[in-house]
């Protein structure tokens, strides 16, 4: 599962950039499995 998530992110940041981070950690925030180690490394 957490191969998935980290997969999802990679792509969401390869294909947004900056944004991609924003919205990671956006969604990091009101979902808590996401730890913003793989967001932010």
């Amino acid at each position: 599962m957490i191969e998935n998530i980290i997969n999802w992110l990679t792509n969401l940041i390869e294909s947004t950039g900056y944004l991609g981070v924003g919205i990671a950690m956006f969604i990091e925030s009101f979902f808590a499995p996401i730890p913003s180690e793989l967001i932010l490394p």
